[in-house]
Formats: C-alpha cells, structure tokens, sequence
C-alpha cells in the first residue's frame, strides 16, 4: 500500500485518497494481485492487437502535470 499511494500523487491529500481506495484490499495480497494482473493482461493483450479503439462518447483523460502512475501521461497522449 505505501508504494501504491505515494507513486500516483504527490499531495497528502491525494495519497490519502489512493489510500483508502486501496484499504478494500488490505489483508488480502492474493486479491489485490488477481485484480491487478487481470488488469495488466487486458491491458497487454489490446497493446499487442494495436486496435484503434474508438470513444463513442463524451470523455475527459485526466492527467496532472506532477502525475506518473504507471504509463498515464503516454496512454493519454495516445
């Protein structure tokens, strides 16, 4: 939980928010990491596919100028 809060903010405020997001899991690594693997091989597969992938909606990318969780600042740019 320590490097999943302070690696995605840079506010008490914000890492707070990350932290609490993550408490859910506290206790159960195992849960934590079937979900988080999950999201990473979703995530592998489309990149291999190379698919445009069309919003049909109205959407906002949020990326903060401070923000480097993961690859946000590349996917968003993309």
């Amino acid at each position: 939980m320590k490097s999943g809060t302070e690696g995605v903010a840079i506010s008490n405020y914000g890492r707070n928010l990350m932290k609490e997001m993550m408490l859910v899991y506290d206790g159960n690594q195992h849960r934590y990491a079937q979900i988080a693997g999950h999201g990473f091989r979703i995530l592998a597969e489309a990149m291999e596919k190379d698919l445009l992938y069309e919003i049909k909606c109205p959407s906002m990318l949020i990326c903060g100028t401070k923000d480097h969780a993961g690859s946000c600042i590349r996917y968003n740019r993309e």
